[in-house]
């Protein structure tokens, strides 16, 4: 019988890595080379199936101290059982932080077409990467250049609570029990935003010039214009939040209690605590699940393959298995049109109503920004997300060693919008700043000499239809990490409440840029009565 559970422990340790899905290697990486060496640019180094998605929006990140997370797990496995004349309770308080790396690969996710460096200029001409106008972009001279790097970065720090306490017992002598835990958790992003502006372009027209209409002179304005309510990159505004990171309520039962092997099944609900995406900010800090209610159900065994009573040493593997599905809320985030990169940053007519004033005006400046408009509440349905967490742990006297292997996956989100789409906007066309025009071929980098513009008198014509939204770009895709672990500890199980001390580390990383690439440390201590 032992050896018949070994060999299916083993079997799903191996079988892990099979599930992990190739990377897309078709995509190139970028060359582009920081301008200026001794601006804020980050050196960001070019590598391969690093970019399997760009131009979107919203970055989910799996949080830190749930269930089946090494932080939490580690040395913590049989401390309920510590006291052997104490009521079954164990308590672990851990210290954690973390920061991600590999900032080129999380930029290019937001920036479009795949690049860590993108080149801005007001002259379509230049085929730009980013046509500034669309960012209410005009000069004096008419010839602002620039280049912009998106290199975003994550740090979190946190402390976090868990409780777990038998409660029952079955005839056969298995053992019921019910757990609790929660992290404190303050999370600070950065969208990494930084600017090399190679010509300024004698400054940015004055209001007099402009129709009254504020312009910009560069990106970095640009990002955190007074007139936009959503997708501002503001380097000057502090993005962090501190949180509980939802709290999760576990129950469950014993299912192998032997000598040698250990087996428990548990069910538990996620109860959100943590704040909401508003889209107001590219990257904006999340703490937890992004407020919704999950279901948790799982299962976890351990195995005595080594033991020496000679040296009082021993040796375990053990293997959770933990699944969770994460309810449809409705949130806000924004959106791009179809095919068409960082659309939401053109600007727009609100309606043919705005286009007419703007001729009747003269003014070729009065436009609607356009991520106000593409920010829409949408019904979000993150579907069912999957953690396998493995290790083996050795014993020797009062100190612990483990080292495992963690397999995070979820799916891609389900996004669809929580209202239909209110038809009336159009985009402005841009390139001969003429008022009234729409374009709906224009891109984010390409007007097409305006060929495709048309007066304010057809604009029933260029009218964006819900068909034209891109949700995709709202929702955040299919993520697969890898997580590699070791934790040493220390335990003293002949006092009258048996303690524990350690610390460990993981470094979690992804074959593609919908997983944030991060290191994690954490320090623990408990007690068990």
């Amino acid at each position: 019988m032992k050896n018949q559970i070994l060999l299916i422990l083993l079997c799903a340790l191996i079988a892990l890595p099979l599930a992990v899905q190739a990377g897309n290697c078709s995509s190139g990486c970028s060359t582009n080379s920081s301008c200026c060496p001794n601006s804020d640019f980050v050196d960001v180094n070019c590598e391969c199936c690093d970019c399997t998605v760009s131009s979107h929006t919203f970055f989910s990140v799996r949080p830190l101290f749930q269930v089946a997370s090494p932080e939490r797990e580690s040395l913590f496995h049989d401390r309920v059982y510590a006291d052997k004349e104490g009521h079954g309770g164990a308590f672990q308080v851990v210290f954690f932080g973390s920061e991600s790396f590999r900032r080129g690969s999380l930029g290019k996710f937001f920036t479009p077409f795949c690049k860590t460096e993108l080149v801005v200029d007001e002259n379509p001409a230049n085929n730009p990467d980013i046509i500034a106008r669309y960012f209410n972009i005009n000069t004096v001279d008419g010839d602002f250049h620039s280049i912009i790097q998106i290199a975003p970065k994550q740090s979190v720090v946190g402390v976090g609570f868990h409780y777990k306490q038998v409660f029952g017992h079955f005839n056969d002598g298995r053992e019921l029990w019910f757990g609790i835990s929660t992290p404190l958790t303050r999370v600070k992003n950065s969208a990494g935003l930084a600017e090399c502006v190679i010509n300024d372009g004698g400054g940015a027209l004055p209001l007099s010039e402009s129709g009254n209409f504020p312009v910009v002179g560069n990106m970095t304005e640009a990002f955190k214009q007074a007139t936009w309510d959503c997708g501002k990159i503001d380097c000057s505004c502090e993005m962090s939040k501190i949180r509980l990171a939802d709290i999760t309520v576990e129950l469950g039962f014993e299912v192998l209690d032997k000598e040698h092997y250990h087996g428990e099944f548990h069910i538990g609900l996620l109860i959100p605590t943590g704040n909401e995406v508003t889209g107001k900010y590219l990257f904006e800090p999340i703490v937890g699940h992004n407020r919704h209610v999950g279901f948790q159900f799982g299962n976890s065994y351990c195995y005595e393959f080594w033991e020496s009573e000679r040296h009082n040493a021993s040796a375990w593997f053990q293997l959770q298995v933990q699944g969770m599905f994460l309810f449809q809320r409705t949130e806000q985030r924004l959106v791009d049109l179809n095919f068409k990169p960082w659309s939401r940053y053109m600007p727009v007519y609100i309606n043919q109503e705005q286009a007419e004033l703007a001729v009747a005006e003269d003014n070729p400046f009065l436009s609607t920004p356009g991520v106000d408009v593409f920010c829409q509440k949408v019904c979000v349905k993150p579907g069912f997300q999957r953690t396998y967490n493995s290790s083996f742990m050795f014993y020797k006297d009062n100190f612990d060693a483990e080292v495992g292997y963690n397999f995070f996956a979820r799916p891609a989100e389900c996004v669809k919008l929580a209202c239909p789409w209110v038809e009336g906007p159009a985009l402005k066309g841009v390139n001969n700043l003429q008022p009234g025009f729409t374009n709906s071929v224009q891109m984010i980098n390409n007007t097409f000499n305006g060929r495709n513009g048309v007066p304010v008198s057809e604009y029933a014509s260029n009218i964006i239809k819900e068909s034209d939204l891109d949700l995709r770009s709202a929702a955040h895709p299919c993520t697969i990490t890898h997580t590699f672990f070791a934790a040493l500890g220390y335990h003293d199980d002949d006092r009258e409440h048996p303690f524990f001390v350690g610390g460990g580390g993981s470094v979690e990383t992804s074959t593609e840029n919908t997983g944030l690439n991060r290191w994690v440390l954490w320090a623990k201590g408990g007690l068990s009565f």
